[in-house]
């Protein structure tokens, strides 16, 4: 019997390691990213972690308060804690727990694109600087990402993804009533310069929780109210491009690799 315990063991570790889903076709999301790699458990997983551990706990209970066989009592009990400690040891190897991205599908559940333009009191942030891009050495994020020095096009690689995620996993940070660079510069409403985020030419109220989708023109902007309609008519529309969903200027070639 210990050999089976041992056999179910490595089953169960392995049922546990890929029940996130399945990979993505393709075996790299834009040239950087592993194919299926995860930050974090998502609300599956996490949902599947808890069912096997509870399971096992029911077993260990059960063998060692109902059975009335000592053989079948020491099975159960073994069987039980192989559950629990199977699950603990999946948990330990995988990708850990973010009650952020809980509620994010798998990395590869879908390939949207977005624009994205951020004005801070005069300034356009300059999103295409090195420090802000995935590459092969230095991925930021399996969700969602910048790349290939294009700072105005975000790219989605899960549902559920937020804008506060996003803007966090390159260093900056955003709330209702103040953002924060990587520099640790503070940008904040002071009764003559406020902070106010579009989507699509509209306010968006609660855009730190505001779910990335395709297309989206979204405008970060912060200083005098008088500007906003400026700064709107600049955010770029190329997010289409990637998403093949209109023709591409003569100048600018979709990247085959991050089209879905």
């Amino acid at each position: 019997m210990n050999l089976k315990l041992v056999v179910f063991s490595i089953l169960i570790l392995s049922f546990i390691t890929s029940a996130h889903g399945p990979e993505p076709e393709t075996a790299e999301i834009c040239g950087t990213l592993p194919a299926g790699k995860e930050e974090s458990i998502t609300l599956i997983g996490l949902i599947l972690y808890l069912s096997i551990i509870l399971l096992g706990a029911a077993l260990a209970i059960y063998g060692y308060k109902y059975s009335s066989s000592t053989k079948w009592k020491k099975d159960i009990i073994a069987l039980g804690l192989v559950l629990i400690i199977s699950v603990v040891a999946a948990y330990l190897l995988g990708p850990g727990l973010n009650p952020e991205t809980l509620s994010f599908g798998n990395a590869g559940s879908q390939h949207v694109h977005a624009d994205l333009r951020v004005v801070l009191d005069g300034q356009t942030l300059n999103l295409s600087q090195g420090k802000y891009m995935s590459t092969s050495s230095n991925i930021r994020s399996s969700f969602v990402h910048l790349h290939n020095y294009h700072g105005n096009i975000i790219h989605v690689h899960a549902s559920g993804v937020t804008l506060g995620y996003f803007l966090k996993s390159i260093n900056l940070e955003l709330s209702n009533d103040c953002f924060k660079t990587d520099e640790n510069q503070l940008y904040c409403n002071n009764g003559t310069k406020s902070l106010a985020v579009y989507v699509n030419g509209k306010v968006e109220n609660n855009p730190r929780n505001y779910v990335i989708k395709d297309l989206d023109r979204i405008l970060i902007y912060y200083g005098e109210a008088s500007k906003i309609k400026q700064e709107l008519s600049m955010v770029s529309n190329e997010s289409c491009i990637q998403s093949r969903n209109c023709i591409p200027p003569i100048d600018i070639e979709p990247e085959e690799e991050c089209i879905t």
